[in-house]
Formats: C-alpha cells, structure tokens, sequence
C-alpha cells in the first residue's frame, strides 16, 4: 500500500481504526468521541507521517483474527509439535524488550495478574521484570530428544529473534 493510500485510508476510516479496541487502548478518550464530525476534521489534519504509523499499526492489527480457542494462539502448534515430549525439570524462559509488548499482544499473550503466581506459568502470559521487560515461560521440549539451539523454539512459537533479550532454561 502506498503512502497516499495510508492515509487517505486513515482520512475515510478514522471511526473505524480509532473504534479499534487494541489501536486505542492507550487513547480510549478519542473512541469516545470520535463521532464528533469536529474530532474527526482534527484528526485528518494531523501530519501525514503520523497517519501512517496509525494506519500501518490498525492493518496489522486488523490483519490477525483473534479466536477464543486456545488452540489458535501463536504457541498452540508448538505444544502438538512436541506431542506431550517435555523437560520434566527445564522450562524455557524467555525475555522480550519492551518495546515489542504490541506483538506478543498480537499473538495473544497477555499480563499475569499479580495475584496470581508466577511460580505456575501457564501458556500465554508474561510478566515484567524489573527492566519493564517481558518474561514467559513456556514448556522446553525434552532436551533428550530435542537437543538443540533454544532460539529454535522462537521460531516455532512466533516469536521473532530481534524481540528477545535473552532465551534460557530456567529450572522448574
């Protein structure tokens, strides 16, 4: 898509890339107001490089269907890869920099509530480490079986190498 298409689609569709419940998490007063016609005129006068990012960030997000089937989650494959074949003593710990807390949203982790303990991960949730960085944890294939580079499993849950700090077994 070109640039004059991005944000000629940012100017016809601002109800509905801002009515867009992950784009506006962090801007839930502007879904609240946006059929304002006065709103929607400001909107359109922002610069164009902005409309961009906006308009890139709502097709990406637009772009994956959220299922309620855990079966359907980025790491969903990996578990039936390995058929039931875990580390009984290791998991896999990994980190993830900050920045890239909007696509481990979009493969559909999401924050453990602190009430709940991280002694227990489960599949799907990160918690944030003291750097603001995301932690997960993940079941490690049998090391016996499946010995290997541990940057191997990224991959095989979605999770891209660039996103990550640090990927190590961590000791159940």
């Amino acid at each position: 898509m070109t640039e004059e298409e991005m944000i000629n689609l940012f100017d016809d569709n601002i109800n509905k890339i801002f009515s867009n419940k992950i784009l506006n998490n962090n801007i839930d007063f502007i879904a609240s107001i946006i059929e304002d016609q006065r709103i929607q005129d400001l909107l359109k006068s922002w610069p164009n490089d902005l409309k961009k990012q906006i308009v890139e960030k709502y097709l990406l997000i637009d772009g994956i269907n959220y299922k309620n089937n855990e079966s359907d989650y980025s790491w969903s494959e990996y578990y039936e890869m390995y058929d039931g074949k875990f580390d009984e003593i290791n998991m896999l710990h990994i980190t993830i920099k900050k920045k890239y807390i909007d696509e481990l949203h979009l493969l559909g982790y999401r924050e453990q509530e602190q009430k709940n303990n991280w002694q227990k991960p489960q599949a799907g949730f990160y918690k944030f480490n003291e750097q603001g960085n995301m932690i997960i944890i993940h079941s490690c294939p049998d090391r016996e079986i499946f010995a290997g580079d541990l940057k191997q499993h990224l991959e095989e849950l979605g999770i891209k190498i660039e996103w990550t700090i640090e990927t190590t077994l961590t000791v159940i």
